[in-house]
């Protein structure tokens, strides 16, 4: 999997870890409507993307992971999962 399956623009994850220093973690939630999984920065505890899912929860949390593996390789850092 990539993460342009996710249709996320490669250059605003760059963004995102530039901006955020990690480590980053994924947990369950709901946007009000869908339940989601957060791509939340645990240092500064800001919430950086939501990935909304259906019936694919499985395929929402590993679209959380593949971001969080391209955040950490950004920031050449070491992927803990």
């Amino acid at each position: 999997m990539t993460v342009s399956r996710i249709n996320l623009s490669c250059q605003l994850l760059n963004l995102i870890a530039r901006t955020y220093p990690g480590p980053f973690g994924v947990q369950p939630s709901t946007d009000g409507c869908d339940e989601t999984f957060e791509v939340y920065c645990t240092r500064t505890g800001a919430v950086l993307l939501w990935i909304p899912y259906w019936e694919a929860r499985r395929d929402a949390y590993e679209h959380a992971l593949e971001i969080i593996r391209h955040l950490y390789d950004e920031q050449e850092g070491s992927w803990p999962f």
